[in-house]
């Protein structure tokens, strides 16, 4: 899986954000249509684990970003927010 991840790194987000670009257009729990019936949830789960394989394995701006320790005081104050 690493592998795949480090070659495909940044298609794997930009078809990561398709994913979930195409559920928040054409999904939703009223909207009509068999995409919204059937396959949202499918397209939103393949979606969102492209996104998470792509965030361990993938070596890319995304990942550095989001490494950065600026985001430590962010990710430390939403986890005593879930904890409480």
């Amino acid at each position: 899986m690493a592998q795949v991840a480090s070659h495909l790194g940044p298609l794997l987000w930009l078809a990561g954000l398709c994913c979930l670009a195409a559920v928040y257009r054409w999904g939703g729990l009223w909207a009509p249509g068999v995409f919204a019936i059937v396959w949202q949830f499918l397209v939103l789960a393949v979606g969102s684990s492209l996104l998470v394989i792509n965030g361990p394995y993938g070596a890319n701006r995304v990942s550095r970003f989001l490494a950065h320790p600026l985001w430590c005081p962010f990710a430390c104050l939403s986890y005593g927010i879930y904890t409480t």
